[in-house]
């Protein structure tokens, strides 16, 4: 029902676990937290999941592939959506979660 890789990268960003560029300036183990996607903020998991413009066109293909009619919001917003709106054994609910967690993990890789 899963792929086990996706879905803990899914378990680690929403525990906001994922190593970023943002967490590795601050261990002083880089010196520029600069987004790779999109080249102009810091990487941090809300902006780099939701908030980075390639993020952004990313989720909005995802979001009209899987036919939900919205705009992607914020981290948060994102993970009560799909709390409460991807529960139960429906194939579309598995498929979105599926499309959730493998995306959550090809933005961060």
């Amino acid at each position: 029902k899963h792929v086990p890789r996706y879905a803990f990268f899914l378990w680690l960003a929403c525990r906001r676990s994922l190593i970023t560029k943002s967490k590795l300036k601050n261990w002083n183990h880089i010196d520029s937290d600069v987004c790779c996607l999109c080249d102009a903020h810091p990487e941090m998991i809300d902006h780099l999941f939701f908030s980075c413009d390639f993020s952004k066109v990313v989720w909005q293909e995802i979001l009209q592939m899987c036919d939900v009619h919205r705009p992607a919001g914020e981290w948060n917003f994102e993970l009560d959506w799909a709390t409460n709106n991807l529960q139960g054994d429906s194939f579309k609910s598995a498929i979105i979660q599926l499309v959730l967690s493998a995306a959550i993990y090809w933005l961060w890789g």
